[in-house]
């Protein structure tokens, strides 16, 4: 009889310490800001991503607060941003949105872009990001491939294998040889033309050769090379491109981060940099992200984030700092430029309202107000209290009753076009 006691125990003891391993084997990968049993669902999000939706005007959707959907500037200077807008033929207007898991699948910010482009014209895509090489979902609208071996890191998985900067998200090729391939064609968007594709990378990168179609295009007469810079280089092509194939080579370990998509017409550059599962806190671990994000040579940078903060028990102090932190920084190296916080949106937790969400949406506000800072207050447009029942009954809000679907993304981005663009003549 104590022989079996004796052997029950050790077994217990066995299997506790098996359970012990695995749930630090789980911190130890997963590893993100807050803890709660929704990481998984922030950090791989299940994100409905067909943009082929039927769209409805606002009147169908009467819990939609029109009367506040516009931009509280909190007497920060916005004119020189609009005056610009209005003069758009003339010349190229940059726009960087930075946030979390709503923006990486891009379908509001998506709608956002093609809609200013619609009316002020398109002078880009943007940065487009290798989300899908480092294993995390990808907007729709383009492919990034690379041949051969290669190690990767996202924003949110930590300890990160290779270098991370502004995109959240990065590539370095085992080999010094490698190829990557840009596509942009699309059965759910309009194709994205660009005559200059920008390698946003870290090392000394060599452009060996480039090819359209399988055909490779000559030096000189088809493309022109920018000299390298240290975080850059372009490829500036004589006619517009949907896709290439380049064949590269690196000295030493080389790191990518992605690429712009730039054309040679004025109007909209939108920039978008999301990753799922990020809050302020972890763009501020990065380093550099403000001197990073310089680059862009924003006119406009529109913060959407808050979301994730909520899922923790961050205090409203530290939630504060975290904000003030990030926008020190964005301000320090893009001085004079016009931010937009923006707030997140009612969501819920194990099938209750998440009521963080309305107390850091709160300090938000404050900070705006505090700050000179213009505020967009998408809790209070998207129907505040009690919305994400309607959204969901509606839906525009999807299972998770966190992230939209794609008519509730496609609704919000048409929202926040009609924000920027209100005050447009006044």
């Amino acid at each position: 009889m104590n022989k079996i006691i004796l052997s029950l125990i050790i077994c217990i003891i066995s299997i506790s310490a098996q359970g012990r391993s695995l749930v630090s084997n789980h911190i130890e990968n997963d590893n993100i800001d807050t803890t709660d049993s929704y990481e998984d669902i922030r950090v791989n999000p299940e994100i409905e991503t067909d943009v082929l939706v039927e769209e409805k005007s606002h009147p169908d959707y009467p819990f939609i607060k029109l009367n506040k959907n516009v931009i509280t500037y909190n007497g920060a200077n916005w004119e020189s941003f609009y005056n610009k807008l209005l003069s758009a033929s003339d010349k190229k207007i940059s726009i960087l949105h930075i946030g979390d898991s709503h923006l990486q699948a891009d379908i509001a910010t998506g709608k956002t872009r093609i809609m200013l482009q619609e009316k002020f014209g398109n002078a880009g895509r943007g940065i487009i990001i290798p989300f899908k090489l480092a294993k995390t979902n990808e907007p729709v609208d383009y492919s990034i491939k690379c041949n051969g071996g290669y190690s990767y890191s996202t924003l949110m998985k930590r300890p990160w294998k290779t270098k991370l900067k502004l995109t959240g998200a990065s590539i370095s090729p085992n080999s010094e040889k490698f190829s990557l391939s840009i596509n942009t064609s699309s059965k759910h968007t309009p194709i994205q033309q660009f005559n200059t594709l920008r390698l946003h990378i870290d090392g000394d990168l060599y452009i060996d050769d480039v090819k359209v179609n399988n055909s490779t295009l000559i030096f000189g007469e088809d493309y022109t090379i920018e000299e390298s810079q240290s975080d850059h280089t372009d490829i500036i092509f004589n006619q517009p491109q949907t896709s290439v194939q380049l064949s590269l080579s690196s000295i030493g370990k080389i790191t990518f981060y992605g690429a712009s998509l730039l054309t040679n017409s004025n109007g909209i550059i939108y920039n978008v940099i999301g990753n799922n599962g990020a809050a302020y806190d972890s763009y501020n671990r990065m380093g550099d992200m403000g001197q990073d994000c310089s680059i862009f040579n924003s006119d406009l940078i529109i913060i959407s984030l808050g979301t994730n903060e909520a899922f923790g028990n961050i205090s409203d102090e530290a939630f504060y700092n975290s904000i003030a932190k990030f926008i020190d920084d964005m301000r320090n190296f893009n001085p004079n430029v016009p931010i937009l916080l923006v707030t997140p949106m009612e969501c819920q937790r194990k099938g209750q309202i998440n009521t963080n969400i309305k107390r850091l949406r709160d300090v938000i506000i404050q900070y705006g107000e505090n700050n000179n800072i213009a505020t967009y207050d998408w809790y209070e447009v998207a129907g505040g209290y009690g919305a994400s029942n309607k959204w969901v009954a509606n839906k525009l809000m999807g299972a998770d009753r966190i992230h939209n679907t794609s008519k509730g993304y496609t609704l919000q981005g048409t929202l926040l076009y009609d924000a920027i663009i209100h005050d447009l003549n006044r």
